[in-house]
């Protein structure tokens, strides 16, 4: 279980958080935000977290937070039980109807969101970590953004701390679905938290506080004054459920896992065959631990199932990143596929048949190819008689010549009695 909002390093120093005794306003509120920073979660890419947190509605202390890379039921789980397990279990849920909160996981068998339907007559829903508390549910109306109360502590925190030096060259701005440049550093995500649970408890511990009822006093004081005079009920870790069948060695099976031993073969065996079926519940977090099952009227048929056969992935988290890895890869595969059928066969045919392709091998006989010379070029060889004369006529000046028959006595070039 994580370290709640005052940890070892964070400062200033606060006592453990708790539940206000405001019997009208004995709830919390729930609600997500995605802040404006470039994170690394570990595997070198920049995204930017999601910060889901539950506020005290009384005192309006950030009971809890978590930052994950996306909005999920997993998560929140995870912070609703953290702060019942250390705190208490608060009456009332004020929620909006986001996929994460008003699914089966976090609200399920406790009330009807706006955005569904219900379950049919004949499939119950399986029972959230809400209804196995005690937790009622109170879900904002569709587009009314003012009555999420968690939204005022988001904008005092989240909204300054984004800002601040630690993050200078990691800021993401405030345009949702903006891509990171080249020139952005993403922190890493233990560094975030660790500024954001400093940044928190600062929040909490503040004095001079002007809301309703605070009155110069912090928001901690508030909440802690009304925590003294409040019974605190302590939860039971409940788990996530699903429907599944019995197999005849009264062993359950889903995603994978295999549960149930020699302890437990006499009870799940009574619901084996005849379409019955039992709810299971596991730890969302760790599907090694042990398991516990319920008939289709909620009645509990026995506790302590162990694990004999362990499946490919062990939480919910790791299920849901498989499934985002398989709707990627099937993204990639089919830009591929696109890709390689850019041109289908017979638009790859017509483009061939523009190629001009070479005419037919000719049958004459080859010619006899001349070795080349590499040497220093020669003049041509005089083939006839006289032919050397010629050439010295071409190449060397007249009034070279003249001057050459004067002096040796010889007739002029070109007349008869020289060559001629």
């Amino acid at each position: 279980m994580l370290a709640s909002l005052t940890s070892r390093d964070s400062e200033p120093q606060c006592a453990p958080l708790g539940i206000p005794s405001n019997s009208e306003k004995a709830g919390a509120a729930l609600d997500v935000r995605t802040l404006d920073i470039w994170v690394d979660f570990g595997d070198g890419r920049a995204v930017r977290p999601v910060m889901i947190a539950l506020v005290d509605v009384a005192s309006n202390v950030i009971l809890d937070f978590e930052l994950t890379s996306s909005k999920n039921a997993a998560a929140t789980v995870r912070v609703i039980k953290r702060v019942c397990q250390d705190h208490g279990i608060f009456d009332r849920l004020y929620t909006d109807n986001g996929s994460a909160f008003a699914g089966h996981l976090v609200a399920g068998g406790v009330g009807r969101a706006f955005r569904t339907h219900g379950p049919a007559a004949d499939a119950p829903t399986p029972p959230g970590v809400c209804a196995h508390l005690g937790i009622a549910t109170t879900f904002a109306l569709p587009a009314n953004a003012k009555t999420k109360i968690a939204k005022r502590a988001f904008a005092t925190v989240s909204r300054s701390v984004d800002d601040r030096p630690e993050f200078a060259q990691a800021h993401a701005g405030h345009v949702p679905g903006a891509a990171p440049s080249v020139d952005v550093v993403p922190v890493l995500i233990a560094t975030l938290e660790a500024v954001y649970r400093r940044e928190v408890a600062r929040y909490n511990c503040e004095p001079g506080r002007t809301s309703q009822g605070a009155r110069g006093r912090s928001h901690w004081d508030v909440f802690e004054a009304g925590l003294a005079a409040r019974i605190t009920r302590r939860p039971t870790a409940r788990q996530l459920y699903r429907f599944v069948a019995v197999d005849r060695v009264g062993r359950v099976k889903v995603q994978g896992w295999t549960y149930g031993g020699q302890e437990t073969q006499d009870a799940l065996l009574r619901h084996h065959g005849g379409g019955k079926r039992v709810l299971l519940g596991r730890d969302p977090d760790d599907f090694g631990q042990p398991a516990l099952a319920w008939d289709r009227d909620g009645r509990l048929i026995c506790e302590g199932i162990e694990p004999i056969k362990a499946g490919a992935y062990g939480s919910v988290d790791g299920i849901r990143q498989a499934a985002s890895n398989r709707r990627k890869l099937r993204a990639t595969a089919a830009a591929h596929e696109e890709a390689n059928r850019t041109y289908d066969d017979a638009e790859m045919a017509e483009l061939l048949s523009q190629i001009p392709m070479p005419g037919p091998v000719s049958s004459a006989p080859a010619r006899q190819v001349v070795a080349g010379r590499f040497g220093a070029p020669v003049d041509a060889r005089p083939d006839r008689p006289g032919a050397s004369d010629d050439i010295i006529a071409a190449k060397v000046p007249e009034e070279f010549l003249a001057r050459f028959d004067a002096h040796y006595g010889l007739p002029v070039a070109g007349s008869k009695g020289r060559g001629g």
